[in-house]
């Protein structure tokens, strides 16, 4: 057996190990050294957003005023509908807008909360009847929470409306669209100002769109035996003209560190003005008694909210909150409906008006304890009182012996 040796240098070892030793020593160095004296101070502060994403007692998100402009939406239900989550059902070619549901977790109404600056939309409410400029942000809470009332089962979505202050640059916009079917314009403006404790904002906005919209059904039927019943096509050409305007004023008056009130409002008219006329051709089979039919109507829908909230924290850990409100829901419409025989003699005359006014009074509270880093005690409270008003007059005519109905309805509803 043979050994053998060999000899390895040590001096990279050497100057690892001295190396080593050398910032050891200079970081023992400065480890002993006292800190050096800075005046500089650091302030940290968060925005509302944030604070009330951190003090709700549930999953909560926010999308901001930048998210929701990137389409261009000039309908809210449109805008809803791109968020996660949400669904908007119904159809867009209803004119008052209240075919149109919000939905959350594929439930509605009765399940869904809508809420306008945290506050239940009132009975009545159109989605559309507010315009996407006046949104700030859309805050979405999918579970049902304590302080939420029983309508927040599936969740809530609250349209937080937007709002100046005296830092902020006046803006002011105009703009106009033009695509094959649709023309629209708009003017807004956004300004605001504070004068010590006081402090105020508003946004204002009127958009003007007209829709025109051509199509040709076509519909068949069968006899049991096979043959043909009737085979008929229709060509279907129609306008729609809305008006709308929207406003939204704050003030919010600081009482102490701790403690403020704020006043809000809001203010929304819309007008619609529309035509639809289809010329019926029957090809086979049986004929219709009309050969032209057209339905125009007239609408006007106007919403004023008006709004106090008191913010208190009685102890760090402790936040409460009261509100009270109060909705004017109106709402005024007019519809013909006329029929039309081959001969262009008037088979049918119908004209229907209604009317319908809404009054809510709200009440509501909140208060959050901060038990620890992991847990927060919420209880909360909801009343309201709404009286609802509506009546209908129908009148209907015919020269040819067609079947009319003419109707006086009158409902009225507390609640």
């Amino acid at each position: 057996m043979k050994l053998h040796t060999q000899w390895v240098p040590c001096w990279p070892i050497l100057g690892m190990l001295v190396c080593t030793a050398s910032i050891a020593q200079n970081t023992s160095g400065v480890r002993d050294a006292p800190p050096a004296a800075s005046d500089t101070e650091i302030v940290v502060r968060a925005t509302a957003t944030e604070r009330d994403r951190q003090e709700a007692n549930a999953a909560r998100q926010v999308f901001g005023r930048e998210a929701l402009k990137v389409y261009g939406d000039s309908q809210l239900s449109q805008m809803l509908a791109r968020l996660p989550g949400v669904s908007v059902t119904g159809s867009s070619g209803d004119p008052q807008g209240n075919g149109r549901e919000v939905r959350l977790r594929g439930m509605g109404q009765g399940y869904t909360q809508v809420q306008i600056n945290g506050e239940t939309v009132p009975q009545g409410f159109s989605i559309d009847s507010i315009l996407p400029e006046l949104i700030e942000r859309v805050e979405i809470i999918r579970s049902a929470t304590a302080d939420a009332s029983t309508q927040a089962i599936a969740g809530t979505i609250n349209l937080v409306l937007r709002q100046q202050t005296a830092n902020t640059t006046k803006v002011f916009k105009a703009h106009v669209a033009r695509t094959l079917s649709d023309t629209s314009g708009g003017l807004s403006w956004q300004s605001g100002w504070q004068d010590g404790a006081l402090s105020g904002s508003w946004t204002a906005q009127l958009q003007s769109e007209t829709d025109r919209w051509m199509s040709i059904l076509q519909q068949s039927a069968s006899l049991p035996d096979g043959g043909t019943l009737y085979r008929r096509t229709s060509d279907n050409a129609g306008h729609e003209h809305r008006l709308r305007l929207g406003l939204t004023p704050r003030m919010t008056v600081r009482l102490g560190a701790d403690e403020s009130v704020q006043l809000d409002g809001l203010l929304t008219f819309t007008r619609l003005e529309g035509a639809g006329d289809a010329h019926r051709f029957t090809t086979e089979g049986q004929t219709l008694p009309y050969a032209r039919d057209r339905l125009s109507w007239d609408i006007d829908n106007g919403l004023i909210h008006a709004g106090a909230l008191w913010k208190l924290r009685p102890h760090p850990d402790a936040r409460l909150e009261m509100r009270v409100g109060l909705d004017l829901n109106q709402r005024q419409s007019q519809a013909f409906l006329n029929y039309w025989t081959d001969h262009d003699a008037v088979l049918q005359w119908s004209d229907v008006s209604a009317r319908l006014r809404d009054t809510t009074l709200k009440l509501s509270g909140k208060y959050s304890l901060s038990l620890n880093e992991a847990h927060t005690l919420g209880l909360g409270w909801d009343g309201n009182q709404s009286l609802r008003q509506e009546t209908r007059v129908q009148r209907e005519y015919s020269d040819f012996g067609m079947p009319v109905q003419d109707l006086d309805e009158t409902f009225s509803a507390r609640v």
